[in-house]
C-alpha cells in the first residue's frame, strides 16, 4: 500500500463504506470508493485482504 500511496485509513473506508460492491471470481468480493478524486478498489476473500489499489477508471468500475 506504501508503494501505492494508499493509507490504512483509506482502505478502513472503503471496507466499512463503500461506494459500490461487486462479486468476483472464486468468492472474491471488491470493495469500491472514491477518495480524493481516485476510485479506492480493495479485493478480499474469506476476510482476507487479497489487493488494493487506486485507479483515475472510475466510470469504468462504477457505473450508473
Amino acid at each position: 500500500m506504501h508503494v501505492r500511496n494508499i493509507t490504512v485509513d483509506m482502505v478502513e473506508l472503503t471496507l466499512e463504506s463503500p461506494d459500490a460492491m461487486s462479486s468476483a471470481r472464486e468468492g472474491s468480493i471488491v470493495y469500491n470508493k472514491v477518495i480524493n478524486g481516485k476510485l479506492i478498489r480493495v479485493v478480499t476473500t474469506m476476510n482476507k485482504l487479497i489487493t488494493v489499489y487506486a485507479t483515475t477508471k472510475i466510470s469504468k468500475y462504477l457505473k450508473e
